[in-house]
C-alpha cells in the first residue's frame, strides 16, 4: 500500500474491499448469513481505514518516519478509501434491509435506535465530499477544519459504541475497540506535544 499514493490507494482499496466482500459471499453464500458477515467484515474494514486517516498526522508528529509520513500525506486518500470501504458496508446493509425494512428496524429496537448511525453516516458523506481542495477553498480552512474535527469525532464514537457493544459476545471486536482507544490516545498525546512545542518557542522568543 505504501506504493500507493492519491486516487490510486483508493482506487486499490476499494477493489480488495470488494474481492474481500465477494470472496465472503462464495464461502458463506449470497443468503442473509453470507450477507450479514459482509456487514461485519466490511464495518471493521471501514474502521482500520478510518483509524489510519483519524491518528494519521497524530502518528507523524509522535513517530515521524517514513510510514507516518506516507499516511499524513495521503491522510485525504485514506478517508476517501473508508468512504469506498462503508459504500459496500452500506450496499450490504441495503440488502439486508430491502426484503422487510420495517422487520429490519423492529429487530433493532426500533427507528429512534437507528437515528444516531443515520447521523453518524451523514457525517462520514460530509467528510467524503468535502475531501477536495475546492470544498476547503469554498468553506475557508477554519471551517473546514471544524467539520472535519467534529465530524470525524462523531463517526468515531458511532464505530466505539457499535464495536464495544459487540465485545462480550464477538471477542474479534476487542480488537478494533482497542484500536480506536489507542487512535484517540495519540490525538492526545501528539496535542500535548505541539502545546508543549509551542511554550517552549514561546519562552526562547525574546
Amino acid at each position: 500500500m505504501i506504493a500507493l499514493s492519491g486516487p490510486r490507494l483508493v482506487a486499490a482499496s476499494a477493489v480488495l474491499v470488494t474481492a474481500m466482500s465477494a470472496f465472503i459471499l462464495l464461502a458463506e453464500g449470497t443468503g442473509e448469513a453470507g450477507v450479514r458477515e459482509v456487514v461485519r467484515a466490511t464495518a471493521r474494514t471501514s474502521a482500520v481505514f478510518f483509524c489510519a486517516a483519524f491518528g494519521a498526522a497524530a502518528l507523524q508528529r509522535l513517530f515521524p518516519g517514513p510510514v507516518t509520513m506516507w499516511m499524513r500525506r495521503n491522510r485525504r486518500y485514506l478517508g476517501l478509501s473508508l468512504a469506498a470501504s462503508h459504500t459496500v458496508h452500506l450496499l450490504a446493509v441495503g440488502a439486508l434491509v430491502a426484503p422487510d425494512p420495517a422487520g429490519f428496524v423492529a429487530e433493532r429496537g426500533g427507528f429512534a435506535s437507528q437515528v444516531p448511525a443515520l447521523f453518524a453516516v451523514a457525517m462520514l458523506v460530509a467528510l467524503a465530499v468535502t475531501s477536495n481542495d475546492v470544498s476547503v477553498r469554498r468553506l475557508g480552512e477554519r471551517r473546514w477544519r471544524m467539520l472535519h474535527l467534529s465530524a470525524g469525532y462523531v463517526v468515531f464514537v458511532a464505530f466505539l459504541v457499535s464495536f464495544s457493544g459487540r465485545v462480550l459476545t464477538e471477542g474479534v471486536y476487542a480488537v478494533f475497540t482497542a484500536l480506536l482507544l489507542a487512535t484517540l490516545g495519540l490525538r492526545a498525546a501528539a496535542a500535548v506535544s505541539v502545546r508543549r512545542a509551542r511554550r517552549v518557542v514561546a519562552a526562547e522568543t525574546p
